[in-house]
């Protein structure tokens, strides 16, 4: 056989052979990795007790049992994992046992926010963790969960007649939560007559989130709409979240009449 067609030959075999490795381990790993996501026993604050915990010490005059998993202080643990290039996920994690499996695409910076919410379906507690995920792996992630921030306790509105509304929030003890990062502010479409913002048929969407000082400072946080993009003779409704190092707290909700 010629030397050039030895050569020919043998390099489409080595290409060939490259490109079934490269097959076997696609199917093998794929683009996901398995993800166990364990929430255990960590709680950064364990002064929750629970209902049967606060019976059980007022019985036998002891201090609160410590909460294997941490479940015991939740009616429901909601789970969100986005990052770049991939759809959020969005699960629910098993309240008796804090903890859940699943597919994740893998990439750079997945992040993993669980929040906790009480009989009354307000956030209450939660925790983010971000983790770089390679294809094929699998990976167990124990995230540290904490206190969410209470909403600010005084909103109100401002406005003069067809310029821009001003909405204002703070503290009414100029107090800010502890670990208080930021805020989230909240939407939700116009009505001509009055609905109670806290009526579940208003749809509130994200419209600004920033950090604390963006806003202001602890004697009054405020976010500016211009007259351009209201309508007067119009309720505006709008909300207030806090976020900390574990999340985003339950808002507040609040409506200002335009005119």
């Amino acid at each position: 056989m010629p030397y050039a067609v030895r050569s020919l030959f043998s390099s489409s075999i080595i290409c060939i052979c490259l490109f079934g490795a490269l097959l076997v381990t696609g199917c093998a790993g794929g683009d996901m990795a398995k993800v166990t996501i364990n929430i255990g026993n960590h709680v950064a604050k364990t002064d929750r007790p629970s209902i049967v915990d606060r019976i059980l010490a007022f019985l036998t005059f002891s201090t609160r049992l410590q909460a294997d998993p941490p479940s015991v202080f939740f009616k429901r643990i909601d789970l969100a994992v986005s990052g770049t290039g991939m759809e959020t996920i969005e699960r629910t994690i098993p309240t008796d046992t804090g903890e859940i499996t699943l597919d994740v695409p893998s990439g750079p910076k997945r992040v993993f926010t669980i929040v906790g919410y009480d009989d009354g379906d307000s956030r209450i507690m939660g925790g983010i963790a971000t983790k770089d995920l390679a294809p094929g792996g699998n990976e167990i992630i124990s995230i540290m969960m904490g206190d969410l921030p209470f909403a600010p306790d005084f909103v109100n509105g401002s406005s003069a007649t067809g310029g821009p509304v001003t909405i204002t929030w703070y503290y009414t003890d100029y107090s800010d939560p502890a670990g208080l990062v930021g805020f989230r502010i909240y939407r939700a479409p116009d009505t001509q007559s009055y609905t109670n913002p806290n009526d579940p048929s208003l749809i509130y969407l994200p419209v600004a989130i920033g950090r604390k000082e963006n806003f202001g400072d602890n004697f009054g946080y405020e976010l500016i709409f211009p007259a351009s993009g209201l309508t007067p003779n119009r309720y505006l409704y709008f909300g207030v979240a806090a976020i900390n190092q574990y999340g985003e707290g339950e808002p507040v909700f609040y409506n200002y009449f335009y005119c």
